[in-house]
């Protein structure tokens, strides 16, 4: 898929009032990897996650909502205000192979990115 395309695609979702802090996003991409690791369909997955994480229940049916909508998982994520070079990541990765460890890549930055911060702010 084009670049061009991509960002055209991501710009023209709605953002989400609340973006999710990077904690939180942490967190999803660590446990969505897991459970596709573990044979979960990225679907399943997001359901399971729903009752995982209860206080982003109703971001991840948004998720969910853009998927069935014809979007891709990685453009869905940017309702949440994940960074617009993670999901272009997420996507090539889907396209072209090794999404499971692109997510856990892409998990394993943003953990370096809030240590990084920390560190900054002290």
């Amino acid at each position: 898929m084009d670049v061009g395309i991509l960002h055209k695609k991501i710009s023209r979702i709605t953002k989400s009032s609340e973006k999710w802090k990077l904690k939180q996003q942490d967190i999803f991409l660590k446990r969505i990897s897991e459970l596709l690791q573990e044979g979960f369909s990225l679907s399943d997955g997001l359901r399971f996650l729903q009752v995982m994480m209860v206080k982003e229940k109703n971001d991840i049916q948004k998720i969910i909502n853009e998927m069935e909508a014809g979007n891709s998982f990685p453009t869905s994520l940017h309702l949440l205000g994940f960074s617009e070079q993670l999901i272009v990541q997420l996507q090539f990765s889907m396209i072209h192979g090794n999404f499971i460890e692109t997510l856990q890549f892409c998990s394993e930055h943003i953990s370096i990115k809030q240590i990084q911060i920390k560190q900054f702010q002290k």
